[in-house]
């Protein structure tokens, strides 16, 4: 994996993935602005072929991210072995 881009606000992803596209974003729960579902959708268009994975804190878990729509959900409590098996299913498309 190569990392490509790095950001701290939404907006610049949105820059970032559009001209990059890579093959897979990874995002903290915590980016997200309030209205989460249409940073998602924008990010589907702008880069159909990513992989859209979300960092999440073991309080937000439950809090309905798989409603989003994206491939995968890590949690920042995961340890770094479960971590790199998610990232490899989610690449792989078994997740």
């Amino acid at each position: 994996m190569e990392l490509v881009g790095e950001t701290s606000d939404w907006l610049t992803l949105y820059t970032q993935a559009g001209s990059a596209c890579p093959d897979m974003i990874i995002l903290s729960w915590e980016l997200l602005p309030k209205r989460h579902h249409s940073v998602i959708d924008r990010l589907r268009k702008d880069c159909p072929e990513a992989r859209i994975v979300i960092i999440v804190n073991q309080a937000t878990r439950s809090q309905g991210w798989e409603t989003l729509g994206v491939d995968a959900i890590i949690s920042k409590e995961d340890f770094p072995r479960r971590v790199v098996e998610i990232l490899r299913m989610t690449v792989e498309d078994k997740v």
